[in-house]
């Protein structure tokens, strides 16, 4: 008999405004989640496998997950972080393009 092991994720998730909230609320109830701020949630999961896979398939059966839908995972495991997109992937961010950059014209002469 393989040995449960336990990890420690944190699920961000960006539905919009018709995601299956429900749908990942039930679950997240299910596995006992904290809630961490908007759209986060920490929780500890026991597995034998591949804890992605779990997930994913557990996800998948449970929640309706629609095209523009992302779940982001953070996955602590013995000491050592691994993280990544379980639906879904990057966007431009919100905050793109309010620093100022360093560019050719802002430079002065000063010798």
């Amino acid at each position: 008999m393989e040995k449960n092991t336990f990890v420690e994720i944190w699920l961000n998730f960006d539905f919009g405004f018709r995601g299956d909230f429900e749908g990942l609320f039930i679950l997240l109830d299910k596995y006992k989640a904290i809630e961490c701020g908007s759209d986060l949630a920490y929780f500890k999961l026991s597995y034998k496998k591949d804890i992605i896979k779990q997930l994913r398939k557990e996800i998948i059966e449970n929640v309706q997950i629609e095209r523009t839908d992302r779940i982001f995972l953070i996955v602590k495991y013995k000491n050592k972080i691994k993280s990544g997109f379980l639906f879904g992937g990057h966007k431009r961010p919100a905050w793109e393009g309010y620093s100022m950059t360093n560019s050719d014209n802002n430079i002065f002469d000063i010798l």
